[in-house]
């Protein structure tokens, strides 16, 4: 599961993606709201009954204590044990093998409590047009550097990263880029991640669509259980005519939810954030302002109370899918199923005669 994020561009090109949530347990399982995520994959040098060692290694101290690590091939393939601790390059585990693996066997290591966000760069052009004429060969275009921080709950760490230089696509590579990565080196848990990179290669900047980073965002047992949410702030991506773009993108609508459903109602009106996205109303506004100002789905007429003027136009629209009946007519189920009907009419009807402010 990926997060994506919001990044206000300019005319040429936005740095993000799209709004959403993603769910970690807390329980060391995984459900269809996470993903068995893969850290490692790689071939054993030696091991004993405890033991596996890789010669590559390259580990923090016990950077994968409370993951798993399963052998995939060779002797022992198909057991899975419970990582207790590692050093830099062997791995302890809590119960023996049952078969002793050996340098005929492959290993994995996979994460529990654990999703995978990619910041992105969407719509970045082959070429800029930003003060030269709408040509490609006058101006190479797409993105040659980036930057951005994450603000994220405590309990939470970012576990691992992969970006331009370790492999993960950025926008179409070209084929003198030399990338260097300046971002922060995971494992870290201080609540505050730093991305970047710079192409110091032929100067032909990537272009296209793309991932920029891709984290691993990882819960422990400290997390709080709630809806938490990250935030996006100081991005700047840097384009081929050397202009820098500085979006403003703090908290950014993105969340992760700990052990707990992923609704997230940043108003408190009732109606989740998503929903009030397919309704047509603002999702962080619980009142309206003025009859123009569509705040809350219950309040078809924005008038700051939820009376039979709200009820009568579902009803007169009864049976009528949206559309041709409006989008604010369509507020139930949770997600709203674009069809007024009895679900509408009850949802609103169970607010009937309360205002809000």
């Amino acid at each position: 599961m990926s997060i994506d994020m919001n990044v206000a561009g300019n005319t040429n090109s936005v740095l993000g993606a799209i709004q959403t949530c993603a769910r970690i347990n807390e329980n060391n399982l995984v459900d269809a709201d996470e993903e068995d995520l893969l850290a490692v994959s790689r071939t054993v040098a030696s091991a004993t009954t405890t033991t596996l060692t890789d010669a590559s290694g390259g580990w923090l101290v016990n950077q994968w204590a409370g993951n798993r690590v399963v052998l995939t091939a060779g002797t022992g393939s198909g057991q899975t044990r419970t990582i207790a601790s590692n050093t830099g390059n062997t791995l302890t585990i809590t119960q023996p093998w049952d078969t002793v693996p050996n340098a005929t066997s492959s290993y994995q290591i996979r994460l529990n409590d654990a999703i995978r966000m990619d910041a992105t760069a969407l719509g970045i052009p082959a070429y800029n047009n930003n003060g030269t004429p709408t040509n490609a060969s006058d101006d190479t275009g797409g993105i040659i550097a980036y930057s951005f921080d994450l603000t994220y709950p405590a309990g939470v760490s970012i576990s691992s990263q992969t970006s331009a230089q370790a492999g993960v696509t950025v926008l179409t590579r070209n084929s003198g880029s030399s990338v260097f990565d300046s971002s922060e080196s995971p494992p870290e848990s201080d609540g505050l991640f730093r991305a970047g990179a710079l192409d110091t290669g032929s100067g032909i900047p990537e272009s296209g669509s793309g991932v920029l980073s891709r984290l691993v965002v990882q819960s422990t047992p400290s997390a709080s259980t709630a809806v938490h949410p990250l935030g996006l702030s100081e991005n700047v991506h840097v384009d081929a005519s050397g202009v820098g773009y500085a979006p403003d993108a703090t908290n950014d609508n993105a969340f992760i939810a700990i052990n707990t459903a992923c609704v997230v109602d940043g108003d408190g009106d009732g109606w989740s954030d998503a929903a009030e996205t397919m309704i047509g109303t603002d999702p962080l506004d619980n009142c309206p302002d003025d009859p123009s100002d569509n705040a809350w789905p219950a309040d078809i007429n924005n008038s700051g109370f939820s009376d039979m003027f709200d009820i009568v136009p579902l009803a007169n629209n009864f049976a009528v899918s949206v559309p041709p009946a409006p989008t604010r007519h369509s507020v139930a189920p949770e997600t709203p199923d674009g069809f007024v009907d009895i679900f509408d009419i009850s949802r609103v009807a169970g607010v009937f005669a309360q205002g809000c402010s």
